[in-house]
């Protein structure tokens, strides 16, 4: 190792070294070794002080070096002096190196443990009082990697090691040497606006369809349920068992529907046409029978009925109602009774006016009469506004407390009004 050297005058006896040059001798610590090349070489002087830098008349630099003890060599002039670092700090700077040294080698060996090894290093941080760190070695992060991959594909399912169809009619092997994975559209299957043709795939007979798949057929496909354009769904469990439904694409709205049971496919049934999609009727349509009556709101008589028959159909709140009854009634005279109408399937959401024809007769003549009424809110019957205008044989009707007697009735009544909300 080479130390610094300066130029200096030394003087026997003494123990001031002048020392020129820009560096000054206080820079030099105490402690340090002084070795002088003069006469003699004079080694072991033990540096105490320096001073800083001064300048002679003719301004060079120097500064005086003062020493332990007294040079005991000859007085020279322009010799060599060396500073020798010795003693404690000596020790000092050799550990600082020593560590250094020990720190490159740690870190030679962490470098080969995080290149190599698989546990992960600790590493302390130059702060002191950090907590040390824990660095997994590359080993472990490419293990960590192939995990993530692997749990990726696993997650992926087995689709992701397969290849997938090339054409829309790809039936070949893929390079794992399996069969290769179906595109949407591929032979028909669900994944475009437009359903592929029988044709366009090299197929022409419905019985041949070899995968679930919606599919176009046109005439002169072998196996149609009829002679026009179709739609054909078809679903399959494996090649022995499955279903197909066919739509006609010719606007006849008909379906056909089959099973494949054993390996062959059964006849079809038809299931919808228009012979038969005029009952379908929406969900606020209903329809039914009931069956009303005659009374006077006076409860006079009670009658016996030889038809009695009545018919609704409701969509949403509108209803309308159908009424034919006939038969006998033993009345007997009531001042105050009026005709009624009952027993209606809804109750009524407001008055509503309606006219019907009534007609009361003796068992020998028959006469009806076209009067009105009106169905009373909030209620299941109905009023007769007026009887005066209804006869028998030129009489009143026995409600205005005239007539008493068996008598006849005919009633028919269309009747429309709004029901209270379901």
């Amino acid at each position: 190792m080479a130390w610094p050297s300066f130029t200096a005058d030394v003087t026997q006896n003494s123990n001031q070294i002048t020392i020129y040059g820009a560096v000054p001798a206080s820079e030099i610590p105490a402690g340090f070794e002084a070795i002088v090349y003069g006469v003699e070489t004079v080694a072991n002087l033990e540096v105490a002080a320096g001073t800083e830098i001064m300048y002679d008349g003719g301004g060079n630099p120097y500064s005086t070096l003062s020493l332990v003890r007294p040079f005991t060599g000859s007085t020279a002039t322009g010799v060599e002096v060396v500073i020798k670092p010795t003693g404690s700090l000596f020790n000092d700077v050799v550990g600082v190196f020593r560590n250094g040294s020990n720190q490159q080698n740690q870190l030679m060996a962490n470098y080969y443990q995080f290149c190599e090894g698989d546990t992960p290093i600790t590493h302390q941080p130059l702060d002191e009082n950090a907590d040390p760190l824990s660095i997994d070695t590359l080993p472990m992060m490419n293990q960590q990697v192939a995990d993530a991959i692997s749990a990726f594909q696993n997650a992926a399912g087995t689709a992701a090691g397969y290849d997938v169809t090339s054409t829309s009619t790809d039936t070949s092997n893929g390079s794992n040497g399996l069969k290769r994975l179906m595109r949407l559209g591929d032979f028909g299957g669900y994944g475009g606006s437009t359903a592929p043709s029988l044709s366009s795939l090299s197929l022409n007979d419905l019985n041949n369809i070899p995968i679930s798949s919606l599919l176009a057929a046109g005439v002169g496909a072998s196996n149609l349920p009829v002679e026009t354009s179709v739609t054909v769904n078809t679903n399959l469990r494996n090649a022995d068992h499955g279903m197909q439904d066919v739509f006609t694409s010719n606007g006849q709205t008909r379906r056909y529907f089959r099973i494949k049971d054993g390996g062959a496919w059964l006849p079809y049934v038809e299931m919808l046409h228009t012979g038969n999609t005029g009952s379908i009727v929406s969900k606020d349509y209903i329809e039914g029978t009931f069956d009303p009556s005659v009374e006077d709101t006076d409860s006079v008589g009670v009658p016996s009925y030889s038809i009695r028959a009545g018919e609704y159909t409701r969509t949403g709140d509108d209803v309308t109602v159908y009424i034919l009854m006939g038969g006998s009634w033993a009345i007997t005279p009531s001042v105050t009774g009026r005709l009624r109408i009952a027993n209606l399937p809804f109750i009524s959401n407001g008055d509503y006016s309606f006219m019907p024809n009534i007609g009361f007769t003796d068992p020998a003549s028959v006469g009806c009469s076209l009067v009105t009424g009106y169905v009373v809110n909030n209620s299941n019957h109905c009023v007769i506004n007026a009887t005066s205008g209804i006869s028998t044989n030129g009489e009143p009707l026995p409600f205005d407390g005239v007539k008493s007697s068996t008598t006849d009735f005919y009633v028919f009544a269309t009747i429309a009004y709004k029901a209270v909300p379901q």
